[in-house]
């Protein structure tokens, strides 16, 4: 194996392990959530956004507006929404999950949108190319 190959390997590794990571935690997020939160209505009261350099992706912090036990709460959820589309439109109602002991930890319950699905098909492309170069790398 040539130096090139073997950093180009280390590098797609990398890459995998960052993608696998970054999705273990928002799992064991979302887990914890449904295990101790409570689900409430909300409303986008605020949608900021930030465009990335050489992509179509937006990142997007959605504030929404809720109440537990009789508080009105304020929480935020930031995502990357893919190609500019937005999962969330301003006063859109939403259904939530947020910790009873810190209601500003919340965060969206699952919903298969379209902006959505393409985010996890581009996710399990990732991950396809992935092994395809690893498998490459490997078998030569």
């Amino acid at each position: 194996m040539v130096q090139s190959d073997k950093t180009a390997l280390v590098i797609v590794l990398v890459i995998v392990v960052a993608y696998l990571v970054a999705t273990m935690l928002g799992v064991l997020k979302r887990t914890r959530l449904r295990r101790i939160g409570v689900e409430v209505d909300a409303k986008v009261t605020d949608i900021s956004k930030r465009m990335r350099s050489r992509s179509f992706n937006n990142r997007c912090t959605y504030t929404f507006s809720y109440t537990v036990d009789g508080d009105s709460c304020l929480g935020s959820y930031t995502r990357t929404d893919p190609m500019g589309l937005e999962m969330y439109k301003h006063g859109d109602s939403v259904r939530i999950s947020c910790n009873p002991g810190n209601p500003k930890d919340m965060m969206p319950s699952v919903e298969l949108t379209a902006s959505g699905l393409v985010v996890y098909m581009l996710r399990l492309l990732i991950v396809i190319i992935a092994i395809a170069v690893i498998s490459y790398f490997l078998l030569r």
